[in-house]
């Protein structure tokens, strides 16, 4: 087979990777235009992206496939394209497991570090406005227990509920007192 006579129509893909080994150009085109759409169909499926994004690693995976054109060992093409579109999947599920990583640190560093320049009166208003947030049922016992400083009893006596529903009504607002206070590390 010549280089001549090549058209999308003859040639296997073995025959015309040998061509491109060589350096010829028109054999790289036709093989791009037998696998592109298929490897981007791959890519879709095997990263769940985009098409755009498929796309994109076609493009890096043909550029790939051109660079190294003289390690191809003859063997079966598609089998060399397809493992070769496998590593870049392998690469990029590394890439986004270290930028989920990388993600959750950084999310659990600012949810969790107390700004330096947080001062009491910002924060007495923020644990005002928590306290206020809670239902009406809380917020008389969590007020009548810590901010009035009385006793279980006492709150009991002026709520007109049984002491262990203040001790409940407590727990349920101290649980959501924390974990809206979390982020400031409180």
């Amino acid at each position: 087979m010549t280089n001549t006579t090549l058209t999308t129509d003859n040639g296997s893909d073995e025959q015309l990777m040998r061509l491109v080994v060589q350096g010829n150009n028109r054999a790289f085109d036709i093989l791009y235009n037998r696998y592109s759409r298929r490897i981007c169909g791959f890519f879709v499926r095997m990263l769940g992206c985009c098409t755009e994004e498929a796309k994109d690693h076609t493009q890096e995976l043909f550029t790939r496939i051109y660079t190294s054109r003289n390690s191809y060992n003859g063997g079966s093409f598609s089998c060399w394209l397809y493992g070769a579109a496998y590593n870049i999947c392998k690469n990029e599920y590394r890439h986004r497991e270290i930028e989920d990583r990388f993600n959750a640190e950084r999310d659990e560093e600012t949810t969790t570090e107390q700004p330096e320049n947080l001062d009491n009166a910002i924060l007495t208003s923020i644990l005002h406005k928590t306290i206020e947030s809670l239902p009406q049922v809380q917020r008389e016992v969590f007020i009548l227990r810590y901010i009035e400083e009385l006793s279980t009893s006492e709150v009991a006596a002026i709520t007109d509920v049984a002491e262990g529903t203040v001790k409940s009504r407590l727990y349920y607002a101290l649980a959501t007192i924390r974990e809206k206070m979390k982020k400031y590390n409180i």
